[in-house]
């Protein structure tokens, strides 16, 4: 079928468990890649909303897409790390200047992470685009990190 589901809930009224409830109504956008950050996976009681956050999207991503691609839909995860974003490196050149009392060594703060540095926009971009076109037509419910 062409449909595909609108809305997610659960019933737990007639089956006496979860099920998925679905609204068979036409959308256009028929696929869901979501990009989340770091925090679903590198937990700190200092970042609890944002960990708590990512991780439920990423939860959510896995479990609609268990069994979305029956409905012709597919949900997927992105949790990439860290990414080379104008927040990183201001954080990163604070952490630095307090370290070191000299920004420009916030590389040195990355130089840990494989590849020696964090990821770049456009490679977490690509990944994005790949993961919503035709080419990875199967590729549901997984978390990519």
């Amino acid at each position: 079928s062409g449909r595909v589901w609108r809305d997610w809930g659960s019933d737990e009224s007639q089956s006496g468990g979860a099920r998925p409830i679905r609204r068979q109504r036409r959308m256009c956008i028929r696929d869901s890649v979501n990009i989340t950050g770091v925090a679903a996976d590198l937990l700190s009681p200092d970042y609890i909303a944002g960990a708590c956050g990512n991780s439920s999207v990423n939860a959510l991503s896995r479990s609609l897409g268990a069994r979305s691609l029956d409905h012709g839909v597919r949900v997927l995860a992105i949790s990439p790390g860290l990414v080379r974003t104008e927040r990183l490196v201001r954080q990163r050149r604070t952490a630095a200047q307090i370290r070191w009392g000299d920004p420009e060594r916030w590389p040195e703060l990355v130089s840990i992470l494989p590849g020696g540095r964090a990821a770049e926009p456009r490679a977490i971009a690509d990944m994005a685009v790949f993961a919503a076109s035709r080419r990875a037509a199967h590729l549901t419910g997984a978390g990519s990190n």
